[in-house]
């Protein structure tokens, strides 16, 4: 869990807790560092094991770090326990939201006028997806967010079948409008990445947008993952992916961390890496102009 999601947690828990003591259980770095986050908001808590239950009949506001058992999450509703306004847990089952309606909940997730034949899987903390009016997607659509995702598509744009669309761990995704994108698109952006993409696109089937590392790889020596994105306070900077208004991307075109400004042309199977200036005509593996 990223700091910027722990900070999410701990709005929440202030969000809830009543003034009540809280006990967070768990003992480990993540435990520690909500611990921290709550005392830089004036706010002091307990960390340790033992069961949730005993800590809810003495009035504390508890937190379960990492996922609460089956059992016991029956056993806290069969005692009239309610989930963020009693307790918390840092793990919980995915959130599955079907098109044609708006979506709100405890853990700061918010989703706002998804469209038919899209469904959206919210995992985790302060995740906001937002469509513009008259956006289409065609069937079997699936988006999931992860952790402080962010998405906002403008309106009229509109996906062919099978697009695909997975944002996690504080990825940023802003499309413009009157945009589209032909069947089985697919965006991955990880650990802090951004997309912007200007009004008036057009993407053909099978074009692939991946910004940001979604495997670790470390140093064989120290052991140090080398590829995290950094961190500042508790925002991620991750690779950022810039498109301007009026690009056209031909088929299975895969795109990675790039400027590529307004009017371009991009050739089939071309792979992108780098900065492209607006009104030009790119190609190839190895982009030629």
């Amino acid at each position: 869990m990223t700091e910027a999601c722990l900070g999410l947690m701990a709005e929440v828990i202030l969000e809830h807790r009543g003034g009540r003591e809280i006990w967070i259980r768990g003992n480990g770095k993540k435990a520690a560092g909500l611990q921290k986050k709550l005392l830089s908001q004036g706010c002091d808590a307990a960390a340790g094991m033992g069961e949730i239950f005993g800590q809810l009949e003495n009035q504390k506001y508890a937190v379960v770090m990492g996922r609460l058992p089956e059992k016991e999450r029956t056993k806290l509703q069969q005692a009239g326990y309610r989930e963020t306004e009693d307790y918390l847990t840092e793990c919980f089952p995915p959130i599955v939201v079907k098109g044609r309606k708006d979506y709100e909940d405890g853990y700061k997730n918010r989703l706002i006028n998804v469209p038919e034949n899209l469904t959206v899987t919210v995992k985790g903390y302060g995740n906001v997806i937002e469509f513009g009016d008259g956006v289409k997607m065609g069937k079997n659509s699936r988006l999931a967010v992860e952790n402080g995702g962010r998405v906002k598509i403008g309106g009229g744009c509109r996906f062919a079948a099978n697009f695909l669309m997975s944002v996690m761990d504080g990825g940023n995704v802003i499309v413009g409008e009157e945009c589209t994108f032909g069947e089985k698109t697919v965006f991955r952006i990880n650990h802090g990445a951004q997309l912007f993409m200007g009004n008036d696109c057009m993407i053909s089937r099978k074009v692939v947008f991946r910004v940001g590392d979604g495997h670790a790889i470390f140093d064989a020596e120290s052991g140090i993952r080398i590829n995290f994105p950094i961190m500042q306070g508790d925002k991620l900077l991750g690779d950022t992916l810039k498109i301007g208004n009026h690009v056209w991307f031909g088929e299975q075109a895969y795109v990675m961390p790039s400027v590529i400004k307004d009017n371009c042309i991009i050739g089939a199977r071309s792979l992108l890496k780098g900065n492209y200036e607006g009104g030009t005509i790119w190609g190839g593996v190895r982009l030629r102009y």
